[in-house]
């Protein structure tokens, strides 16, 4: 009895060791496959989180490259371009200004053929099409070119071409300061491949030759274990990350703090960059609309705007009764002194004629440059007598010597006119000042007015020719 229990007793406690030993097994199994899950969940979510890390950083890499097109298409629209070789002090001054594309810079026509380029090098790539180019070589040097469409009368007159070393341009900069995480290098490569900007200078203009996966994943690459992400950068272009995969879960946690705060510092530059490039180019786009209204070296009006104040008037006349008048100004001899005297002094002898016919007229009274040495005056609700008057004050005001530098010009005015009380349309009465320009220009003593509602086709006034 006494064996029969002690062998129940030995047996109880058996299975009780038995149960505890399956129950400890089994906690631990759980334990293990929780933490096994715990740490794959991680392990997906460091993915998740590089792969929208890498999203982010190819976006930033992307307006990157658009923001430089951007400032390359800026310079194109607001530069007075000539399309010769002339053109070269202005590119060598947009590669100086430029933080983004400061190798050079080259104008190339339609058809390829090179029209001007500046270079700290020499010679620069050929590049015919618009847009971003992959990287090229130049010599031993590695560059990126910005092309934009130059713009003349509404028709692509050439490309504006910039280039980007990519030794020295400010996206690698910013590339070689995204410490991601522990031992992660980032690249920048076109769509051949070839690395353009890295963490790693010792990469940079060659073939980068690693494998590229569509989200990250872990890879073997010449033997070493590697994590790898990429990224649509725009432009054919790719960025990549690679990582040791022994330092991947480790550094991942530590990283996300000091990637987020390189990102934001990237991301507010990038963004202050485009809107320091939308002010320049609504700038810029203003400065063209006010060129194209007023005339750069006088100040005064061109013609569209006349022709806006004319049909203006032409309205007001219609319902008031008043009468227009319009007088014609040529600067006489003004090809001479410019031939002579340089174009400084006929850009001096221009302005001064400008000041001066503003400073004869009335202040209602509107003066415009025509172009090139012909001026007009447009005045309303005046009688015949007052033009004539107007006129003889124009010719006393105009007529006194003008300093430019050393030498004293007399500039000299022959005045045509018109005037008319109503009826009678803008080209008719440009057309009829014109005409009575040029009669004083053949050598009527003039000045000579047009009235257009007299049946005669001119009316001399007796101002005595200019001595």
């Amino acid at each position: 009895m006494r064996m029969d229990r002690t062998r129940r007793a030995r047996l109880g406690r058996a299975l009780l060791a038995l149960a505890s030993t399956a129950a400890v097994l089994w906690l631990g199994a759980v334990a293990a496959f929780t933490q096994l899950d715990a740490a794959r969940s991680l392990e997906r979510a460091h993915l998740r989180d590089r792969d929208s890390m890498q999203t982010i950083l190819s976006g930033l890499t992307a307006q990157y490259f658009t923001s430089t097109l951007q400032a390359t298409q800026t310079a194109a629209n607001e530069t007075p371009w000539r399309f010769d070789g002339t053109d070269t002090e202005r590119l060598h001054h947009l590669a100086h200004s430029s933080p983004l594309t400061s190798y050079g810079a080259e104008l190339v026509s339609p058809s390829g053929t090179t029209l001007a380029h500046w270079s700290r090098a020499g010679s620069l790539p050929a590049v015919t099409q618009a847009g971003m180019s992959d990287v090229l070589r130049t010599g031993n040097d590695a560059v990126v070119a910005f092309a934009v469409p130059v713009a003349r009368d509404g028709r692509t007159a050439a490309l504006l071409v910039a280039y980007a070393d990519i030794h020295t341009w400010t996206l690698g900069a910013y590339d070689r300061r995204l410490h991601l995480s522990l031992d992660a290098v980032s690249y920048v490569i076109d769509s051949h491949h070839v690395v353009a900007a890295s963490g790693d200078p010792s990469s940079l203009g060659k073939p980068l030759g690693l494998p590229l996966p569509r989200s990250t994943k872990e890879l073997t690459w010449h033997g070493r274990q590697l994590v790898v992400s990429a990224g649509d950068a725009g432009h054919g272009w790719t960025m990549v990350t690679a990582q040791g995969a022994s330092s991947w879960s480790p550094g991942v946690a530590a990283s996300r703090h000091r990637a987020l705060l390189a990102l934001a510092v990237l991301l507010t530059f990038v963004v202050g960059l485009l809107l320091w490039f939308h002010r320049r180019q609504q700038d810029v786009m203003r400065r063209l609309a006010d060129e194209r209204l007023h005339d750069p070296l006088t100040g005064l009006p061109q013609r569209p705007m006349f022709d806006l104040r004319l049909q203006d008037a032409l309205g007001r006349q219609k319902r008031r009764g008043e009468t227009i008048g319009l007088l014609y100004c040529d600067l006489d001899e003004f090809k001479s002194v410019n031939d002579e005297q340089g174009h400084s002094a006929g850009d001096q002898l221009l302005r001064a004629v400008g000041e001066r016919l503003t400073a004869a007229v009335r202040e209602e009274d509107f003066v415009v440059r025509f172009g090139g040495d012909e001026f007009g005056v447009l005045v309303e609700g005046v009688s015949l007598p007052e033009l004539h008057a107007l006129m003889r004050r124009i010719h006393a005001v105009v007529q006194q010597p003008v300093s430019c530098g050393r030498l004293e010009i007399t500039p000299r005015l022959s005045i045509g006119g018109a005037i008319t009380a109503g009826g009678h349309g803008a080209a008719e009465l440009i057309h009829a000042a014109d005409l009575a320009m040029y009669q004083v220009k053949a050598g009527d003593p003039g000045p000579v007015v047009t009235d257009l509602d007299l049946a005669s086709s001119a009316t001399a006034i007796g101002i005595p020719a200019p001595r």
